[in-house]
């Protein structure tokens, strides 16, 4: 399996799967003078215990996904403006935080969470930056409206 950019997926690869990563090259043993190589001490067979780290020491974030690999944005999180709460029986509730707090809420910036990608001008285009700022406005007024509410 070639999953290079997924680096959580410890259980779809073979537990004891092991490479020689460029840095350990200079020492390793000939072939000549050695059999194999292992650990001084042999790593615990318990699958109930977390094993970040393999028998050579690497771990999962070690070595970086190959970056020439295209990172795709579907733009599925573009259509959410909202994030309210469930209330127990599967409703939305919308807070009003002025209530309680109105000096905290009057500092939050209410943008949409996922305007943060378009800092990256590979994920930057004009259609969705003008989605972006239509979305900020309509949460702007939202919150003008809890702001008349609580007063």
């Amino acid at each position: 399996m070639q999953y290079s950019s997924v680096l959580e997926d410890m259980d779809d690869i073979t537990l004891y799967q092991v490479d020689n990563f460029e840095r350990l090259k200079p020492f390793k043993p000939k072939s000549k003078d050695v059999v194999g190589i292992s650990n001084a001490v042999p790593m615990n067979d318990n699958d109930e215990e977390l094993k970040f780290f393999d028998i050579q020491g690497e771990s999962l974030f070690t070595n970086p996904p190959n970056s020439n690999n295209p990172t795709i944005d579907h733009g599925l999180e573009e259509d959410e403006i909202w994030a309210f709460r469930l209330t127990g029986f599967n409703q939305v509730a919308v807070d009003n935080s002025y209530v309680n707090n109105i000096y905290s809420a009057s500092r939050a910036s209410h943008v949409p969470f996922w305007g943060k990608k378009l800092i990256a001008p590979a994920f930057f285009k004009e259609h969705k930056f003008k989605k972006y700022i239509e979305q900020w406005n309509t949460r702007l007024g939202l919150e003008n409206m809890k702001i008349k509410h609580m007063m």
